[in-house]
């Protein structure tokens, strides 16, 4: 039978990580707009949904835009924004080293390979407050792109053809996730490398669960559903032994949370669960025993899966928990998150076995095409037409 495999990882593109030694600021000076830009080039064609930038502030500079433009002949950045995002600069460190900051692209574009662009950074507020994104001056070796400066908001650029911002551009995969803890109720978790599930009464009550979505609407018109597998990789724990324990998959009743706003609290911003540690129905629940052992650990969601279908334009929402929250021995299994890269093929995974019927054949003599398994030894679910009838 077909089987639709849909995994949640962020795959990574263009990026330059690694050598930084100095940082270039933008800030804002009226009448003068002193804004940054990084320039890259794909190297394949695709959907570009995030960015992360190592940053750092002084002061408070406000919300912080990044923004993905064309360049000009010249190889500075030109034209209408592409793609969008903003982050608040006011939370970022104040540690000159900096630190890695995840923006999530509210707008997205499709990037061509072998087709240069520019990412452009500029600040909300004043002088004296100033965002710094580090570089690498000396012996910069990305070989798609330059650091950018202008002083007049874009109207004019400084190419630095031997330097290099630290930067990603990613395109997101069919689906999100985030932890959710209950001790540190109003902090988001959607940025890290691992899901956790936990139980503990501190107290007060710590317990920690998960939440995934994912997008299976790539499914063939009309599949039927046979078999559906939520897969997560379990690679860390504490002390306290998993096993007697029961880890439940749930629905996630709310649906419009933001992988990177939700906490324990807050579906996103300015939209709070109905009740703390997020909204779900224990109706056809998945349940799986714990193990010490790592590896991947699957839910049987077939029912769950079938609902999304029916009744969820194919949009997957899981809550993750464990069976006996509020335990003292604090059991909590960690899973890679969709946030891990060292090894995509580890990210969360929902597997799906479907069949496509054949719509226009009612009987194949005179059996029901439904409980037919073969025509001249081959199987149904591969078969397009009957007789030229699909």
């Amino acid at each position: 039978m077909p089987v639709l495999t849909i995994q949640l990882n962020k795959t990574k593109h263009q990026n330059y990580i690694t050598g930084d030694d100095d940082a270039s600021v933008a800030y804002n000076y009226s009448p003068n707009f002193y804004i940054i830009a990084q320039t890259f080039t794909p190297s394949v064609t695709h959907v570009i949904t995030g960015l992360k930038l190592l940053l750092y502030r002084v002061n408070g500079p406000g919300t912080v835009t990044a923004v993905i433009k064309a360049t000009d002949g010249s190889g500075h950045p030109t034209g209408t924004t592409l793609a969008s995002g903003t982050t608040d600069g006011d939370t970022l460190t104040t540690n000159t080293a900096g630190e890695w900051r995840e923006i999530t692209l509210s707008s997205t574009a499709i990037l061509n390979a072998s087709t240069k662009y520019a990412i452009v950074v500029s600040v909300s507020t004043n002088f004296p407050n100033y965002l710094y994104w580090r570089y690498d001056k000396d012996d910069a070796t990305y070989a798609g792109g330059n650091k950018e400066n202008s002083d007049d908001n874009g109207a004019t650029w400084i190419s630095d053809a031997g330097s290099d911002f630290m930067f990603e551009e990613y395109c997101q995969g069919d689906g999100i996730d985030s932890s959710l803890y209950q001790e540190l109720p109003n902090v988001s978790f959607g940025s890290i490398a691992y899901l956790s599930i936990r139980s503990l009464d501190n107290p007060p009550s710590y317990n920690t669960r998960s939440i995934i979505q994912f997008d299976f609407s790539s499914l063939p018109t009309g599949a039927i559903i046979s078999a559906a597998t939520l897969n997560l990789y379990f690679y860390n724990k504490g002390s306290a032994t998993l096993i007697g324990r029961t880890y439940w998959a749930y629905e996630l009743t709310t649906t419009d949370w933001v992988e990177l706003e939700t906490t324990w609290n807050i579906a996103h911003t300015g939209g709070n669960w109905d009740a703390p540690g997020g909204d779900y129905t224990t109706t056809n629940g998945a349940s799986l025993p714990g193990t010490d052992t790592y590896g991947w650990w699957g839910w049987n969601v077939l029912t769950l899966v079938q609902h999304f279908q029916s009744s969820h334009s194919e949009i997957a929402n899981f809550l993750l928990r464990d069976g006996a929250e509020d335990d003292a021995k604090a059991p909590a299994p960690d899973f890679y998150s969709n946030n891990y890269s060292d090894d995509i093929t580890l990210c969360p995974k929902l597997i799906i076995t479907y069949t496509v019927p054949i719509t226009g054949v009612k009987t194949v003599n005179e059996v029901a095409i439904a409980s037919v398994k073969t025509i001249n030894d081959v199987l149904v679910e591969n078969i397009k037409s009957v007789n030229n009838i699909t």
